[in-house]
């Protein structure tokens, strides 16, 4: 996994077919992200952080270059906690 961060303004934030701020907290850690190339997804990603203007996530990506939209999910990784 590599870790990422995105600015609103290098991508669209989509959750439910409508655009939103990332200040709007709408997400938490461990979201499951979709990673796209306008309508294709590329990959999926998990959430690490979300911020004012940007949100930092992990991906099997080796890069982020043709990324322009990310779909957020109602799905969470739930991570093993043992």
């Amino acid at each position: 996994m590599n870790d990422f961060i995105l600015y609103s303004h290098d991508a669209t934030f989509l959750y439910d077919n409508r655009a939103f701020n990332t200040r709007e907290g709408l997400f938490n850690k461990d979201t499951v992200i979709g990673l796209n190339h306008n309508d294709d997804t590329i990959a999926l990603g998990i959430l690490a952080d979300i911020s004012d203007n940007s949100i930092t996530f992990s991906s099997t990506l080796g890069s982020v270059r043709c990324i322009n939209r990310i779909i957020f999910s109602d799905i969470t990784y739930a991570r093993d906690q043992t």
